[in-house]
């Protein structure tokens, strides 16, 4: 297993939280989460077509682009939480270095 230091990604922007916190925040997520039917249902306001046609031509023109030009979104790290990953990479344990059967 690896350490903490070893995938540990710098979230500059984000607070730090005293571990108290941290647990009764991560209770009240869980809580949340198991409530809801969705994960995608954040709020009952709908969402302007014309946002939603602008994130499709964003995503259009991200993947019409060469695999050397998507490969510089690529995540920072092995096992980061964000980043393009390309064709034989998208698996979680690929993402850590493991190589296992194809699905």
């Amino acid at each position: 297993m690896k350490t903490s230091a070893e995938t540990h990604v710098p979230l500059p922007d984000f607070p730090a939280y005293p571990e108290t916190d941290m647990r009764a925040r991560a209770v009240a997520f869980h809580a949340a989460m198991v409530s809801r039917r969705s994960v995608r249902d954040f709020a009952p306001t709908p969402v302007p077509q014309e946002i939603i046609d602008q994130q499709w031509r964003m995503v259009r023109a991200f993947f019409a682009q060469s695999p050397d030009q998507k490969e510089a979104a690529a995540p920072p790290t092995p096992g980061a939480p964000y980043g393009y990953l390309g064709p034989d990479k998208e698996a979680l344990a690929k993402s850590r270095g493991d190589d296992t059967p194809p699905d």
